[in-house]
């Protein structure tokens, strides 16, 4: 991996340096993987930093990622550090946007990660949201799921953030029920 690369993840960045950071990944989209891989023991610089760069990646050219997507999927089933797992989720999501049913059905074990992550008050608005958009991709996928997501979703609305209420019921009027 590109030490220098490494170095530059390692201090406190503002968006226009996350910007420069997901526009270099772009154009040496083979440095994904590594910074996916080398996660593990990692500053909190260094994992907020590469969860950010890689949410921006996804937001202008997710087909970059998709070589690495077993990869992401793996670290979103790993990781309980927020500050990489609300983007890893993020990622995992707008994969799933270009993946065909095949792919999303290789990694189901994402439902049940992403239904812990909703149903615990543990995790912020923000990454309990991402999860709700990966369930709704699942309830595409196998309608049967919708009715387990949608009491899922009534037991989390009384306590709910604002914008977590938002992204429920746009997934609940998805769910067609």
């Amino acid at each position: 991996m590109n030490q220098k690369l490494t170095e530059i993840l390692e201090n406190n960045l503002g968006i226009n340096d996350i910007t420069a950071v997901s526009e270099y990944l772009i154009m040496h989209e083979n440095e994904i993987g590594d910074l996916l891989k080398g996660l593990q023991g990692c500053s909190e610089n260094y994992l907020k930093n590469v969860g950010w760069a890689l949410m921006h990646v996804a937001k202008k050219d997710v087909s970059v990622i998709f070589p690495y997507r077993d990869t992401c999927y793996d670290a979103a089933m790993q990781y309980q550090d927020e500050r990489i797992l609300r983007n890893l989720l993020f990622v995992a999501n707008a994969l799933f946007e270009i993946s065909d049913n095949d792919e999303k059905r290789a990694h189901f074990e994402l439902y049940d990660r992403c239904i812990g992550i909703v149903t615990s008050e543990s995790y912020a608005p923000g990454t309990r949201s991402n999860a709700l958009s990966i369930l709704e991709h699942f309830c595409q996928l196998e309608p049967d799921l919708s009715q387990e997501v949608a009491i899922i979703i009534s037991t989390i609305m009384d306590y709910a953030s604002a914008g977590l209420k938002s992204k429920a019921k746009k997934v609940l009027k998805s769910l067609n029920l």
